[in-house]
């Protein structure tokens, strides 16, 4: 009887010294909190308006807007998580390839971005979101001005308006990755040539998808 009672106790002590183990197993995701760092990449469109259609008349200069395909880039972001919720700010930079008049000219459009970003399933290391925000617009459109003599870059700038969503995966308790697809709504309403600058009486259409793949690092 004693050494089946021993045999018994070992294992029972045994069994019960795993339980811990189980149990931290299936316990939940604890989101990270606080600021963290973004870097990533990104494509983005631009609007109707960048098809090669539009011109920009003043007084002692024209703009032609170029033909421009969708663009690649980076982005870069401070923010910063607070439960199931987001606050960041974000600088986007893509190059867009393009034309003017069959002569190949180059579009350089950049944003200074803030979004909330409201997530759900936060116990859970793959958290999907949706996001709205507003951004500060601008653009460099190659070789795009002209006085009638010379020709040189014009920029834009503009305000827009932005909605989406994404998912979250966090690879570890301080790293994340993020996939995020948005629309913007873009007008550009203000322009500057060569000689003059000024107010765009109709504005410039600037919006389009923007996708991107952000890497973040929570500290």
């Amino acid at each position: 009887m004693r050494p089946i009672t021993a045999t018994f106790l070992l294992l029972s002590a045994t069994s019960c010294s795993t339980l811990p183990d189980t149990e931290a197993s299936t316990a939940p995701f604890s989101t990270p909190q606080g600021l963290y760092l973004g870097v990533g990449v990104m494509q983005a469109e631009l609007g109707d308006d960048f098809e090669g259609n539009t011109a920009l008349v003043g007084a002692f200069d024209t703009i032609l807007i170029p033909d421009a395909d969708d663009g690649t880039g980076y982005a870069l972001a401070i923010g910063a998580r607070s439960g199931d919720s987001a606050y960041e700010m974000s600088w986007e930079q893509t190059t867009h390839d393009g034309s003017i008049l069959s002569t190949p000219a180059e579009t350089e459009s950049s944003a200074l971005a803030f979004d909330y970003r409201r997530f759900y399933r936060t116990e859970s290391t793959v958290q999907p979101f949706w996001t709205l925000g507003f951004g500060l617009h601008w653009a460099t459109l190659q070789d795009a001005a002209s006085d009638g003599s010379s020709v040189g870059d014009a920029d834009l700038f503009g305000f827009g308006l932005r909605g989406g969503g994404g998912v979250s995966m966090f690879l570890s308790d301080n790293l994340g990755l993020t996939l995020q697809a948005l629309y913007r709504h873009v007008e550009f309403t203000t322009a500057d040539g060569l000689v003059s600058s000024g107010s765009v009486d109709e504005g410039v259409d600037g919006s389009g998808l923007a996708f991107s793949l952000m890497a973040n690092l929570y500290l």
